[in-house]
């Protein structure tokens, strides 16, 4: 065998030992998991910081039993009554369908979470909602004064007479974290090997103490 083969041989081996040795350093062992989770003195009682990625942060502490929500939301107002149409002073002039009550949901991310000192860790879970307009139901068909109006003589169309109501999608994800103050973690709130939805959303979440 020549010397730059040996040579080569070698350091091969040195890459694939330190590679090990690191991956090795990764591994959750026993002997990790006791010290990340054995009493912290040090930690314990202290006002936990979270910060998640495009929804934001709060504060929690004793003084709301660690418990919050987080709101990344949008109003979204909609009519739930009409006034049924008017006839007007001619014939051929109406009042179609107008808006009497109405309702305002919120359409977005909210996140109800809880946190817990566990050791040298931070325990945070909760659950994900998510809800989303997916556009308007054609109701004008429905019933006996719904749909468009027709002038009786000529047939023409004097009002379509509309009264489309919207349609939403809600998602509700759970998730359970166990942090290191300081560290980032990438949690998909949306995506799993049943989840069909095909719309994962991850966010990155950063704990720290105060």
């Amino acid at each position: 065998m020549n010397s730059s083969l040996s040579y080569f041989i070698i350091a091969l081996a040195v890459v694939a030992s330190a590679t090990s040795s690191e991956a090795n350093s990764d591994k959750l062992t026993p002997e990790r998991v006791f010290a990340l989770t054995a009493p912290n003195p040090a930690i314990e009682g202290k006002k936990i910081s979270v910060e998640i990625s495009g929804v934001g942060g709060v504060l929690l502490s004793s003084a709301n039993k660690y418990e919050a929500e987080l709101r990344r939301c949008d109003n979204f107002i909609y009519p739930t009554r009409f006034d049924p149409p008017q006839k007007g002073d001619a014939p051929s002039i109406i009042t179609p369908s107008f808006p009497k009550n109405f309702r305002e949901d919120q359409i977005g991310l909210k996140i109800q979470f809880h946190a817990e000192h566990l050791g040298s860790l931070i325990a945070l879970y909760g659950t994900v909602e998510r809800t989303k307009f997916m556009g308007v139901i054609n109701c004008s068909t429905y019933g006996e004064i719904g749909g468009p109006i027709f002038d009786k003589h000529t047939g023409t169309v004097l009002t379509f007479n509309t009264t489309n109501q919207p349609m939403f999608k809600k998602d509700i994800s759970s998730f359970y974290l166990t942090a290191l103050p300081g560290k980032s973690y990438e949690v998909p709130f949306f995506e799993g090997k049943n989840y069909r939805g095909r719309e994962s959303e991850k966010h990155s979440i950063k704990v720290t103490l105060q």
